[in-house]
């Protein structure tokens, strides 16, 4: 029988703690190993395709409760219940991104009237 030798993985060095390992990701900090890949356009856009468009179950049962049990989201971060919801001050930058953005979406136009007849000037 011919000897089966494992395939020896390469090692680098972690840049954030210096820790040698074999694999992507370092086994101290999990630190990625960054290559030539990661530097290019089309692996920008695919990351911020994916930060823009996947949204965890976080995002819709924090919001499903803010706006169908108002109470119950606030009484469930005092309780210690955290890990289910988004935190308060994401939870704030989203909805005021979501808010600004459906203004530009859905903006009312206003008339301008220079003078009102009411006016006595």
């Amino acid at each position: 029988m011919a000897d089966v030798q494992p395939s020896a993985q390469r090692l680098f060095e972690c840049p954030s703690c210096g820790t040698e390992t074999c694999g992507q990701f370092c086994s101290s900090c999990g630190e990625k190993e960054v290559g030539d890949e990661d530097y290019s356009l089309r692996r920008y856009f695919a990351e911020a395709l994916a930060a823009i468009t996947l949204l965890e179950s976080k995002v819709f049962r924090s919001v499903w409760l803010v706006t169908r049990r108002p109470g119950l989201l606030s009484t469930e971060y005092f309780r210690g219940r955290r890990v289910r919801y988004m935190k308060p001050l994401q939870l704030f930058i989203f909805l005021n991104i979501v808010y600004y953005f459906s203004i530009t979406l859905f903006s009312a136009h206003y008339v301008y009237y220079p003078r009102s007849p009411l006016s006595f000037t």
